[in-house]
């Protein structure tokens, strides 16, 4: 007998939500990021971006995963964000993550900021 493959979430470890910091507000991001959690955090940075007015920060310092969904949220946010001229600022991101946005072609596109330092624009 086949399972259904996707009749189960493919990722159960995963949350996305604004926190209020020391370092000031970002969208904390913890777990998976992947088909089935991609949506959630794609809702949640389309209300982030309309509720405020300056570069959208997302902390990854908690992210353990992403694939190519979780990619393409990024990418949305940051076409999003580009007529307005704010931008997309990835937060303590693991190596993972830099890797993979490197790879995609993606960290052309984003800013990362590292604890305790500014933002500054990746490569172009």
């Amino acid at each position: 007998m086949a399972m259904a493959y996707w009749s189960q979430p493919m990722s159960e470890s995963f949350d996305a939500v604004v926190h209020e910091g020391p370092g000031g507000t970002a969208v904390a991001v913890t777990g998976e990021v992947d088909l089935a959690t991609a949506p959630k955090l794609a809702e949640l940075l389309h209300e982030y971006v309309a509720a405020t007015g300056g570069d959208v920060v997302v902390d990854a310092s908690a992210l353990t995963f992403i694939d190519s969904s979780g990619v393409a949220v990024l990418v949305d946010c940051v076409r999003s964000l580009a007529p307005t001229g704010r931008h997309l600022v990835i937060r303590d991101a693991p190596p993972f993550v830099s890797r993979v946005l490197h790879v995609t072609g993606v960290s052309a596109y984003v800013c990362f900021d590292g604890s305790g330092k500014p933002a500054s624009r990746a490569r172009r």
